[in-house]
């Protein structure tokens, strides 16, 4: 790519102190976190291509720059299921409807290219401003309540004068129910259990159901 200027950023060439967030992250060597706001600073203040180091250039982009804003979508396979998987075309490969969220589809930040001075760029810089590294965060906290029907016991003793024609003093049913549900987000797991390292059962408890019949003569 003869015809193209290629431009390292890194410590000499970048204030890593300008701001709250990256000063953070990069005190914390975080690298990620450095890069997401790094790249979209440089696209917005002087425009061009970026790409991460681990990038291979097979051809141009010479194509794409015509647009004022390009990437491409990047899959996660772990949150796109196929559920998300039908809310795109796929003949265009593109959302069936732009304004809906659609989980583990987004834009690929590894390559991207722009103008300077795009809005789109200046929004998300912006979010990175007021973003707070050292945050806590409840995006992956399960509620641990929980509502367990731990027995259910039922007995019916038939009436003692039906049992007489049967020569017998008496009869009595029984049935139960061990572990009848467990209402708890946290699917699969054992509400019960206090994941303390100790040794126990994990998984809920199995439904167990029983019967009996008690006979008096």
């Amino acid at each position: 790519m003869p015809d193209y200027q290629i431009k390292e950023w890194n410590e000499t060439n970048f204030n890593f102190q300008e701001f709250p967030f990256i000063k953070s992250a990069y005190e914390q060597k975080k690298w990620a976190f450095v890069a997401d706001y790094v790249r979209l600073y440089v696209l917005y203040t002087e425009g061009g291509i970026y790409m991460d180091t681990d990038v291979k250039v097979m051809k141009g982009f010479n194509e794409f720059i015509k647009y004022d804003f390009f990437s491409a979508n990047e899959i996660h396979p772990f949150f796109f299921e196929r559920s998300e998987q039908n809310k795109i075309n796929p003949l265009t490969h593109q959302p069936n409807n732009p304004d809906e969220f659609i989980n583990g589809f987004g834009i690929l930040s590894a390559v991207m290219g722009s103008r300077a001075g795009l809005p789109y760029l200046k929004d998300c810089i912006d979010y990175y401003k007021s973003s707070d590294l050292n945050a806590t965060s409840d995006r992956w906290l399960v509620s641990s309540s929980y509502l367990v029907f731990k027995n259910l016991s039922l007995s019916y003793e038939l009436p003692k004068k039906w049992m007489k024609n049967l020569g017998i003093e008496g009869l009595m049913l029984n049935a139960g129910v061990e572990n009848l549900f467990t209402l708890t987000a946290r699917k699969g797991l054992n509400p019960q259990y206090s994941f303390n390292g100790g040794s126990d059962d994990t998984y809920v408890t199995a439904r167990v159901y029983n019967f009996g019949l008690t006979v008096k003569f």
